[in-house]
């Protein structure tokens, strides 16, 4: 398993695959960050979110999720396609008591 698939199910732990979906499903129309809507589009066609993240490689999706209270959360997303290509952002996400996204604010973007 690799380092990237390890800090991901970390994330999916804390956050689980409902809220990790609700997050992303949320910041989708984000045009700051690439990543985010090329997982929309493979979630669009039907890609288990286990495949997207789970694939063995070096590369691809990566988040990882610290909780600053019960329900607000830290979270990091993006994607590397290469050692220095590759884009994602920051957001503070609070979930409310379904596991929907009450608010999502933007703290920052990277880009490589």
């Amino acid at each position: 398993m690799t380092a990237r698939e390890r800090q991901a199910r970390r994330a999916f732990s804390t956050l689980g695959e409902r809220r990790v979906l609700a997050f992303l499903r949320a910041v989708r129309n984000d045009g700051s960050c690439k990543a985010v809507g090329f997982i929309n589009e493979h979630l669009d066609n039907g890609e288990p979110i286990e495949e997207i993240f789970f694939d063995g490689d070096e590369f691809g999706y990566r988040m990882s999720v610290k909780t600053r209270r019960p329900h607000l959360f830290e979270v990091e997303f993006g994607c590397l396609v290469a050692p220095l290509a590759g884009d994602g952002g920051e957001w503070e996400v609070e979930f409310d008591e379904m596991g929907a996204v009450a608010q999502a604010t933007a703290t920052g973007f990277w880009l490589s």
